[in-house]
C-alpha cells in the first residue's frame, strides 16, 4: 500500500499548502511597481508596517532580510496585546505549542520536536543568557519593561547549541537610555470569573547618571492572582493563587563609541498555592487533593556584557549565571499513587555560561562570527516522602536525591558570502564536548538503600547551510539544511534487570530542511512570510520504563520526523488600522516503534493546526486624545499529552479571545480589557495529575503613565 503523506491526510492542508504555494511562486517574479527610493520613503511613513530589528545572527539587521524563519515581537506589540507571560504572546506564533502548567512550569514544543523526556528541546535565553535548562518545564519572566521577543524556529544547532533542537526562544529587556530621564507606572485591577480580584504594580525609572556615558535602569513589578481553582476535599477556595514579586537593575557605561558594557541583575520570586489545574470527574475547575500544594520559586540572573568594536568587527563577551530554586508539596495519591502521605519536592540549580565571539563588519563579500563557549550546570533534586519508610517497616522518610554536574566545551564559526549582490552562501559549524557526572542515593530514613555513580561523555559536531537571494529589495528567498542536537545525560538510579538500561543516554539530534520566503507589497503595507520544512529527528530520549517515569530510566531509540508549514501576514490598511493573520501545520510521528507506541504515532504536545488572528484600530478623538481597540483570537487543534496516546492525555481544540479598549494620549494609557472573551476552558496538557487549563474570563482595567 502507498505511503500516505501530510498533504494527503487533509483537504484543509492541500488547500493551505496549494495557497501557500502559489503565494511562493507569484513572490518569486519582479512585480513591484515602485522602485527602490520610492519604497525607502513608504518605509519611514505612517502608512508603512514599522521595521523590526534582531540580533539573532548576531549582527543588528531588519528582520525581513534574516533567511531565518523568526518571529519578532516588538514592545510595542506586547503592550498593545497586554502581554505580561509566556502564554499572552505564544498564542499567536505559528509553529510553537506549549503546556502551560502554572507559573514557571511551561513546556514549550517548536515545529514539533517534543521530548518525551529530559530537557527543553527549546533553547531560552533572557538577555543572551540560557535559562531554564534543567529539565521539561521552563521559567515564564514577567514581561514589563522587555524590549523584544525573538522566536527562532527549526533547529540552531550552529549558533546557540545544546536544547535549541526545535528552536530557540530569546527574551530582550530595555537597556538604560544614557541621554534622557525616563519613568514609567503601570496599575491593573482585574477579576477573574470563579475567582476573585487581582492586581498588578509595576514601575520603572531610568537616570543618565553621566550624559553619553553612563546610565542606570531599574524596574520592579509585584502581581497578586487571586486563582479560580477551588479543592472539594477541604472546601479551599482560590487554591491556584500566585503571588510574584520581582526587580532588576541594569548599568550601562559607554566611555567611547567603541566600548560597551552592562551589568544586569534580573529576579523573580513566585508563591504558588496550586497549579492551574483541574481534576476529571470533578467538575469545572475542580480538584480533590488530599493535601495542599504550595510551591515556592525564585529565579535569580546575573549578566555582564562587553561589547569592544574595532574597524573590521565588534569582540563581544557575554557572561552571566542563572540559579533556580524550587520547593513544592505534591499530593502523594495523584503523583505516586501512595494516598496519605505528604510529598515533597526541592530543586536548585546553578547554570553559569561564558561566550566569547568575533562579529566582522568588513567591507568585501565575506564577513563571519566565530566563538568560543563554556556552560557549566549544577542541579540538586530531592524527592522525599515523609515517612515513607513505613511502606518497607521502617521508621523516617523516604528519600531520592540525585546531583546533575555538567560541563560543556564549544567552540563555532558561520561564514556569510555574497556570491553576487543578490545571492550569499551561509555556512556554519559548531564543535562542542560535553562531560555528565551524576552520582544518585536512595535512603530509607538513615539506611542507604541504593547508591550510584555514572558518569557521561559526549562530542558532536552541528553543520548549517543557507542559501538565501535577496531579489528585490522587498523578496528574499532562501533554503537552509542544518543540525541541531539536544545534551545526552547519566541515569541516576540503576535499574540492572531491564535489558535496555544503560547508566548513560546519548543526545539526541535533528537535521531540518527548510524553504521560506519574506516578502513586502503595496509600498510595505502587507508583509507575507511563509515556510515549508522536513525535520529527522534521531536517537529519541525515551522512558525507558515508560509506566514509572518517575522512578525509571532514560534511553534513546530510533527516530521521528515532523513536516509543515508556517505563514505569517501583517497588512496596513490604513493608517491606524492594522490586521495579523498567522497559520502553522504540523505532523510530528515516530518512524519507529517507541516507548511502547507503535511507528506512526504522533508526537506529545503538537497539535496539527494552529491559527491566529488580530485587529488593531487607533484613531484621534478630541484634545489630542487617541481611541484604541484591539481583538486578538487565536485557536490550537486538538493533541495528546502521552505517548502512546492514551484517553487520560487528550486535549481537545480550543479557542481563546482577548479584547482590549483604551485612550491614549502622550503620557497617560487607559485600557479596559477582557481576557478569554469566551470564557474556554483553554486546556493545554493533560495527565495522570490532572488537566492544566487557560485563565477564565478575566475584566479588568489597565491604568499606564510616564514621565
Amino acid at each position: 500500500m502507498r505511503k500516505r503523506n501530510w498533504f494527503d491526510r487533509s483537504r484543509l492542508g492541500k488547500g493551505v499548502v496549494s495557497a501557500w504555494a502559489a503565494m511562493f511562486l507569484a513572490a518569486s517574479t519582479s512585480v513591484w511597481a515602485v522602485d527602490a527610493q520610492a519604497d525607502a520613503a513608504a518605509a519611514n511613513s505612517d502608512a508603512a508596517i514599522k521595521e523590526i530589528i534582531v540580533t539573532a545572527q548576531y549582527v543588528s539587521q531588519p528582520v525581513q532580510t534574516v533567511p531565518i524563519s523568526i518571529t519578532a515581537i516588538p514592545s510595542a506589540e506586547l503592550q498593545a496585546k497586554g502581554a505580561d507571560d509566556l502564554q499572552d504572546y505564544a498564542e499567536s506564533v505559528p509553529g510553537l505549542s506549549f503546556a502551560d502548567r502554572g507559573p514557571n512550569r511551561d513546556a514549550l514544543v517548536i515545529r514539533g520536536i517534543s521530548p518525551i523526556t529530559g530537557d527543553s528541546a527549546v533553547g531560552l535565553y533572557l538577555d543572551e543568557i540560557p535559562v531554564g535548562n534543567v529539565g521539561y518545564s521552563l521559567p515564564d519572566f514577567r514581561l514589563f519593561d522587555v524590549n523584544r521577543i525573538e522566536i527562532l524556529r527549526g533547529p540552531q544547532g550552529t549558533l546557540y547549541g545544546q536544547d535549541s533542537l526545535g528552536g530557540t526562544i530569546r527574551i530582550f529587556t530595555n537597556k538604560p537610555n544614557l541621554e534622557n530621564f525616563g519613568a514609567k507606572g503601570e496599575v491593573i485591577g482585574s477579576s477573574t470569573q470563579d475567582g476573585g480580584f487581582n492586581g498588578d504594580a509595576n514601575a520603572l525609572v531610568n537616570v543618565p547618571l553621566v550624559s553619553g556615558v553612563l546610565g542606570v535602569r531599574l524596574t520592579g513589578l509585584a502581581r497578586d492572582d487571586s486563582g479560580w481553582v477551588d479543592n472539594l476535599y477541604n472546601g479551599a477556595k482560590h487554591l491556584n493563587f500566585d503571588h510574584t514579586d520581582g526587580a532588576r537593575g541594569a548599568v550601562r557605561y559607554q566611555p567611547t563609541d567603541r566600548l560597551e558594557i552592562q551589568a544586569i541583575v534580573n529576579y523573580q520570586r513566585d508563591h504558588v498555592g496550586l497549579l492551574n489545574e483541574q481534576d476529571p470527574g470533578f467538575g469545572r475547575y475542580r480538584v480533590y487533593r488530599l493535601t495542599d500544594q504550595p510551591e515556592n520559586q525564585y529565579n535569580q540572573q546575573f549578566t555582564g556584557i562587553v561589547k569592544y568594536r574595532t574597524n573590521v568587527g565588534t569582540v563581544e563577551e557575554v557572561a552571566g549565571l542563572n540559579n533556580e530554586h524550587d520547593n513544592r508539596g505534591l499530593d502523594s495519591g495523584a503523583y505516586a499513587g501512595i494516598p496519605g502521605y505528604t510529598l515533597l519536592y526541592y530543586n536548585s540549580a546553578q547554570n553559569y555560561s561564558s561566550e566569547t565571539r568575533f562579529v566582522s563588519k568588513l567591507r568585501g563579500p565575506l564577513n563571519f562570527v566565530v566563538g568560543a563557549y563554556y556552560q557549566g550546570l549544577e542541579r540538586n533534586a530531592l524527592l522525599t516522602l515523609v515517612n515513607g519508610g513505613t511502606l518497607f517497616g521502617l521508621p523516617g522518610d523516604y528519600a531520592n536525591l540525585a546531583w546533575w554536574k555538567n560541563w560543556e566545551y564549544a567552540i563555532f564559526g558561520q561564514g556569510y558570502y555574497k556570491i553576487t549582490d543578490k545571492l550569499t552562501l551561509t555556512v556554519g559549524l559548531r564543535k562542542f564536548w560535553e562531560r555528565v557526572d551524576t552520582p544518585g542515593e536512595t535512603m530509607i530514613g538513615s539506611i542507604v538503600a541504593s547508591r550510584s555513580f555514572g558518569t557521561g561523555n559526549f562530542q558532536s559536531v552541528t553543520p548549517k547551510f543557507d542559501l538565501a537571494y535577496q531579489q528585490t529589495p522587498n523578496l528574499l528567498l532562501y533554503a537552509s539544511a542544518g543540525k541541531g542536537y539536544r545534551a545526552g545525560g547519566v541515569n541516576p538510579i540503576p535499574h540492572p534487570g531491564q535489558p535496555d538500561f544503560s547508566p548513560t543516554y546519548k543526545p539526541d539530534w535533528a537535521w531540518s530542511y527548510e524553504l521560506g520566503e519574506k516578502s513586502e507589497w503595496f509600498d510595505h503595507r502587507l508583509q507575507v512570510n511563509a515556510s515549508i520544512y522536513y525535520i529527522k529527528w534521531s536517537d529519541l530520549q525515551i522512558n525507558g520504563i515508560p509506566t514509572d517515569p518517575t522512578l525509571g530510566y532514560t534511553t534513546n531509540a530510533g527516530s521521528a520526523h515532523s513536516q509543515g508549514f508556517e505563514l505569517e501576514t501583517v497588512t496596513r490598511i490604513s493608517k491606524g488600522l492594522d490586521l495579523e493573520f498567522g497559520t502553522g501545520y504540523t505532523e510530528a510521528r515516530l518512524d519507529q516503534p517507541a516507548q511502547g507506541a507503535p511507528a506512526g504515532a504522533t508526537l506529545p504536545l503538537v497539535p496539527k493546526w494552529g491559527l491566529d488572528a488580530a485587529v488593531q484600530y487607533e484613531r484621534p478623538l478630541v484634545a489630542a486624545w487617541t481611541g484604541f481597540t484591539r481583538i486578538d483570537w487565536a485557536y490550537k487543534s486538538s493533541m495528546n499529552e502521552d505517548l502512546p496516546a492514551d484517553a487520560i492525555g487528550t486535549i481537545p481544540n480550543y479557542e481563546l479571545v482577548n479584547l482590549r479598549f483604551g485612550l491614549k494620549r502622550s503620557k497617560v494609557q487607559l485600557y479596559l480589557f477582557v481576557d478569554n472573551l469566551t470564557n474556554n476552558l483553554g486546556m493545554t496538557s493533560a495527565g495522570g495529575t490532572g488537566q492544566y487549563i487557560s485563565r477564565p474570563r478575566t475584566v479588568g482595567v489597565d491604568l499606564r503613565a510616564k514621565l
